[in-house]
């Protein structure tokens, strides 16, 4: 009796270590997958980085600064403000106002 009871020891102890090795390749699988993953977006993410880089020093060089006027003072349309100190005051028609 006690031979058998060993036995059934040993064979549900076998099957405990089969499944635990088995979720250990499963994880080890998954680990990889999850590492792969990280460094695409990694790279996504520099890229994206770089590309924000670009358009944000595109932004500010199409950007122009007055100097003299106080801040705020446009109001809520800076278009109007530019056209009644600037445009209207008889200037050459060299520039238009595209956004504000």
């Amino acid at each position: 009796m006690d031979d058998i009871a060993i036995d059934v020891n040993y064979l549900w102890l076998d099957l405990r270590v089969t499944e635990t090795e088995d979720s250990i390749i499963t994880m080890q699988q998954e680990i990889k997958t999850h590492q792969i993953s990280v460094t695409e977006l990694k790279c996504n993410a520099s890229y994206m980085e770089d590309r924000h880089e670009v358009a944000r020093g595109r932004s500010l060089r199409n950007n122009i600064r007055l100097i003299g006027f106080p801040e705020r003072a446009e109001g809520s349309s800076a278009e109007l403000f530019l056209k009644k100190r600037i445009v209207n005051k008889k200037l050459p028609n060299f520039f238009s106002i595209e956004h504000t």
